[in-house]
């Protein structure tokens, strides 16, 4: 919203939240409807704008257009064929909303897809919004004078055509940033589906109208005009993995080693997950964690029958680096994968920037390279001591691949909020592993 609105209504004022920041307009102390790109002017007439998926004109109200009426919306991705819903509506005059959420396209995190829009007619725009976070509304947070970019929590995807003004003849912007001169353009930029959500069902809404990103269609034209929203289901299942090894992604933090960090846990499929715990050696996840169910000692931290280099605690063979065939990431993962080494861990802390927060409601690092920019994030998933997990959601504990100068212990990187160290963990007890390959 142009700031200029603010001083051109006397009596005008803004509260904050909802669509880009804004959650509601008032004038002289009524409120008054969201509207994007259009003059406000009408006080609201008491529907609940914070109500689930809120929609300015319900399935009940028909357009007053005589010619425009949605064909058909639909998803190409690039892992999969065109997905298209046909035959939405078949002559003008029809409804303004149609909940099509038994229609699932399907798409996987980090893909590239096309939004498909047909309709009756010419001259409106498209949009399209997901609901990431499933709150039940559609949040819009551009930024920016033109072109427009996304700011934080922003879940309008793609739109065709957006001036931020109501004056005709402005030039305008699509979603992909490129500045368009012909107001009669529908078809909407490719987007990428975020790479950190999680497997599961989103409502995807499509919304025909002009020139306006409020995803309710609440703007005095929007009938006249022959707008339409159109609601169906995203499923996303799985990731394309474009930089994988062995069939697992990996992120290229820029490094001076060139090691490439995987994109989450063994035994997780997000970076999210906590994945799996691991005794230090050991391939397998086991209900308890302790030197009588380690497989490297005879019930005791001071019988160990590998990796050790003390005759005090155990048969020596002087090994302090962990056998391909012991370490978990490499047994299941394959390929070049393995365990860190503490350098390795050195390097990270070293050449990335350590950003404490919440992904998607777990708390970890987001850890940013320096160099590149790119970034892996660490779940904060605790450990497992005998039959209890502790620490989850607060410190992290992963495994690294050599001893830590003690028999009992192996070498660990440890963070908590504002804190990221080596370390040394017991061999028995159950940690996290992130892998690592050339």
């Amino acid at each position: 919203m142009d700031e200029g609105y603010g001083s051109y209504f006397s009596g005008l004022s803004f509260d904050s939240g909802r669509y880009g920041g804004l959650s509601a307009f008032r004038y002289n102390g009524l409120p008054v409807r969201p509207v994007w790109g259009n003059v406000l002017v009408e006080p609201d007439n008491g529907d609940d704008n914070n109500s689930d998926y809120y929609v300015a004109h319900g399935a009940d109200v028909n357009v007053t257009h005589i010619a425009h009426y949605p064909k058909s919306v639909g998803i190409m991705g690039t892992n999969a064929s065109q997905q298209q819903l046909d035959g939405i509506a078949t002559a003008p005059l029809c409804a303004a909303y149609f909940d099509k959420t038994e229609t699932v396209f399907e798409a996987k995190r980090n893909e590239t897809v096309t939004p498909l829009i047909s309709i009756n007619g010419t001259w409106m725009h498209g949009y399209i919004f997901v609901d990431w976070d499933n709150s039940k509304q559609f949040e819009v947070n551009l930024e920016g004078n033109g072109p427009y970019t996304a700011g934080e929590g922003n879940e309008l995807m793609s739109w065709s055509y957006y001036d931020g003004k109501s004056a005709e003849g402005d030039d305008g912007w699509n979603s992909a940033g490129i500045l368009i001169n012909n107001r009669n353009t529908l078809s909407m930029p490719a987007f990428k589906i975020p790479s950190n959500i999680p497997n599961g069902e989103y409502r995807m809404r499509f919304v025909i109208q002009w020139n306006s990103i409020d995803p309710s269609g609440s703007y005095d034209n929007f009938l006249s005009d022959g707008g339409s929203i159109i609601d169906v289901t995203l499923k996303i299942n799985g990731v394309v993995r474009k930089n994988n090894i062995n069939g697992h992604e990996y992120v290229d933090l820029g490094l001076p080693s060139g090691i490439k960090w995987a994109t989450f846990n063994v035994g997780a499929t997000t970076p999210e997950e906590y994945g799996g715990y691991y005794a230090w050696g050991e391939t397998e996840e086991k209900s308890n964690y302790d030197w009588s169910t380690y497989k490297w000692c005879n019930g005791s931290e001071n019988s160990m029958t590998k990796y050790c280099t003390d005759s005090d605690n155990g048969t020596v063979d002087n090994k302090t680096v962990l056998d391909p065939e012991d370490d978990v990431a490499h047994v299941k993962w394959g390929g070049t994968w393995r365990m860190p080494t503490k350098a390795e861990q050195d390097e990270l802390r070293n050449n990335c920037t350590w950003t404490w927060t919440i992904q998607n409601g777990v708390k970890g690092y987001k850890v940013t390279s320096k160099t590149n920019g790119n970034s892996i994030f660490l779940p904060a998933a605790g450990y497992r001591d005998g039959t209890y997990l502790l620490d989850s959601g607060s410190n992290g504990y992963y495994w690294l691949s050599s001893l830590n100068g003690n028999n009992r212990y192996a070498d660990t990187l440890y963070f908590y909020s504002g804190y990221s160290a080596h370390s040394g963990g017991i061999r028995c007890t159950g940690l996290s592993v992130r892998p690592v390959s050339e």
